[in-house]
């Protein structure tokens, strides 16, 4: 069984509780396979799991769970069942903190007591984690061997002792134990910090059919552990930093090849894509199923079940479509699912976990249009900040609604773009490259001429914020048409945009559409040199005509 060596908590090097590096030796034996590590299941019958909706009780949501992980054992597991909180009421107070059963005790899977059991709870009372723990920890050998809780709850202890405290005192004793958790319709801190003290996983659950899933995996930790959860694969979680992921696995390549969506590394039969350092993508490469088991063939019908209705869907660069379901919120993670169409008899062909919210501050503003027109939401892993110090406290544009134009076009020319928010703000981007959005102090003025609702004047080069090049380099738009010219044959070539490494991109003056190169000036003397040759383009990020909502 993979066993957790080091926790380290790093987001573009500095620690934090959000992204996590579990190091470990990542391997399993060969040959005969081993008695599965008996297991002890914790199961929340507290009174908040009599809330409708997982949907309908979360109770019933739980009882279904526990009959999947039946259905999953090997035939020589050994079970026991631990819950708390059926034989009280909250109105009892804190002597619903000894109200713990022992529903079924340690030995082989007793399908039919298992199942009785479950179904007799009845929710009502407190929530007692810690001593919940102390007495799963007591059906396991007391020993040194292989050895599983899992607990499952819909939110944070009530009760002495600390769970926390106990699941690390309890893993101290015993080598071979490990502690995971499943946060049902919860990310409470609690919750991951008892998986974190007791080398375990910790994943949420938002309905009955993620719960089922992951209990049932959760069942073969091993198994987990190398599976696509919405927070991590391999113990490494999306948002950590390349430095801690190899600092934890030696063996992690130090390099990748570029791509649109960043620098792609390939490591344990896994994509991993990064963005200034930092882990921004993961997906299998390999067709394993992930953590809710979905895996190439899995059917869209599925995905809907477990996940509700996409936030969004877009086109896949071959014609495919991409499904964006929430995955994490706690965390800022979106499922990014390839499939053959957007049917419920359509199957999935790629999965890839995103960093970024689906309802980011830059989500529905812009679009990535690939020189062949086909176009693809653009704005993720994008950060919302306040307005910097240089721009007006009260900025005013000239429309009062969608994309909208600065009345002062002079101090503020860094704003290539501005959305409407509301009545007194707008949302601006001053870098694509930098993926940085502004909240700026707006009146807006409907002057006559000016807000006649027409959209952008167009969807060619020109009109471009930035275009993002086929080695995966993002290059901001110098924002004016004037300024820099070069006579090139026939050619009226104007400096349009600049790489962060000082090159600079070249557009033809008279071009209307979308070239898929681009003319490109070196960085030794800032761009400024004649244009030669052509830079691959990948896409060009326009801008939509559109309202920024509040986030």
């Amino acid at each position: 069984m993979v066993r957790a060596a080091a926790l380290v908590a790093l987001v573009a090097g500095v620690a934090t509780s959000g992204c996590a590096v579990t190091g470990g030796d990542g391997g399993s034996g060969e040959g005969t396979r081993p008695a599965p590590a008996p297991l002890a299941v914790v199961l929340d019958s507290s009174g908040s799991m009599a809330l409708e909706d997982a949907p309908g009780p979360r109770i019933d949501a739980a009882r279904g769970a526990v009959r999947t992980l039946l259905d999953a054992l090997p035939e020589d597991s050994r079970l026991g069942l631990v819950t708390y909180g059926a034989d009280s009421r909250e109105e009892d107070g804190p002597d619903s903190c000894g109200d713990i059963s022992v529903a079924v005790d340690l030995g082989p899977v007793d399908r039919t007591g298992v199942e009785g059991a479950v179904d007799a709870l009845t929710p009502g009372g407190w929530t007692p984690i810690g001593r919940a723990l102390e007495t799963a920890a007591g059906l396991l050998p007391a020993d040194g061997s292989d050895q599983q809780i899992v607990l499952v709850s819909d939110g944070e202890s009530t009760c002495e002792p600390p769970p926390c405290e106990v699941a690390r005192r309890v893993a101290g004793e015993r080598p071979g134990l490990t502690i995971s958790a499943i946060g049902f319709r919860s990310d409470a801190e609690e919750l991951s910090c008892i998986a974190t003290a007791g080398r375990g996983l910790y994943v949420t659950a938002d309905n009955a059919p993620q719960l089922a899933a992951r209990l049932a995996a959760l069942g073969d930790l091993e198994g987990a552990e190398s599976a696509l959860t919405p927070r991590s694969v391999h113990g490494i979680e999306v948002g950590a930093s390349l430095a801690a992921i190899r600092e934890a696995f030696p063996d992690f390549p130090e390099t990748g090849e570029r791509s649109p969506d960043g620098e792609r590394h390939h490591w344990r039969e896994t994509e991993w894509t990064f963005l200034d350092g930092l882990l921004v993508g993961v997906a299998p490469a390999d067709g394993r199923p992930t953590i809710d088991g979905v895996t190439v063939g899995t059917a869209v019908a599925r995905l809907l079940e477990l996940y509700g209705d996409p936030v969004a869907w877009s086109e896949g660069p071959d014609g495919d479509a991409v499904a964006t379901f929430a995955a994490d919120p706690d965390l800022g993670t979106v499922w990014r699912i390839t499939t053959t169409s957007r049917e419920v008899t359509g199957t999935v062909r790629r999965v890839e976990l995103r960093r970024g919210t689906p309802s980011g501050p830059a989500d529905g503003l812009m679009e990535l249009v690939a020189p062949d027109g086909r176009a693809e939401p653009y704005g993720r892993d994008w950060r919302l900040t306040d307005t910097p110090a240089r721009f007006r406290p009260t900025q005013v544009f000239a429309r009062s609604r969608g994309l909208v134009t600065s009345v002062h076009g002079d101090t503020n020319s860094a704003l290539r773009a501005c959305w409407r928010e509301d009545d007194s703000s707008a949302v601006c981007t001053t870098s694509v490259r930098e993926r940085l959005l502004f909240r700026v102090p707006a009146r807006y003025d409907p002057a006559p001429g000016l807000d006649d609702g027409a959209g952008p004047a167009g969807r060619g080069a020109a009109d471009a914020l930035a275009v993002v090049l086929e080695d995966g380099r993002v290059c901001d738009t110098v924002g004016y048409a004037g300024g820099s010219h070069r006579q090139v044959g026939t050619r009226t070539l104007v400096s349009a945009f600049l790489c962060g490494d000082g090159d600079r991109l070249w557009r033809d003056l008279e071009e209307t559409g979308l070239p898929p190169s681009l003319p490109v000036s070196g960085s030794a003397d800032g761009g400024h040199g004649d244009p030669s040759g052509g830079a691959e383009v990948a896409g060009y990020v326009l801008p939509l005509d559109t309202d920024a909502s509040p986030r």
